[in-house]
């Protein structure tokens, strides 16, 4: 009996550290975007990141990290499971930049 409930215990912890790694690899992706996007904010990705991760009832804790260089940003998110422990996902993409296009009447053809 004793082996049936240790058994149990040990599916049902690694289980919420998988689903916890299934939530924490969502919001970072999605944290992603919302960080790559012309004008999105830190604070912004930890909200969204939040907001994914929590979604599952199995989801204490939300910690948000957000890199940025000039061409790329990275977003490091860890969860901590209900039953205790960290997961940490990491995600990385380039950064969107907006330049405007600039027109002139020689570019257009419209000068002599």
């Amino acid at each position: 009996m004793g082996g049936v409930l240790a058994l149990f215990a040990l599916v049902l912890v690694f289980g919420m550290r998988w689903l916890a790694g299934q939530a924490a690899d969502a919001a970072a992706q999605r944290a992603l975007e919302t960080a790559q996007s012309t004008g999105g904010t830190d604070a912004a990705a930890g909200q969204v990141a939040a907001g994914i991760a929590r979604s599952s009832q199995a989801i204490t804790d939300v910690t948000t990290t957000v890199h940025r260089d000039i061409d790329t940003v990275s977003v490091e998110v860890t969860v901590t499971v209900l039953l205790g422990g960290h997961v940490t996902r990491t995600a990385t993409g380039p950064a969107a930049r907006f330049i405007p296009q600039t027109t002139t009447a020689t570019a257009v053809g419209l000068a002599p």
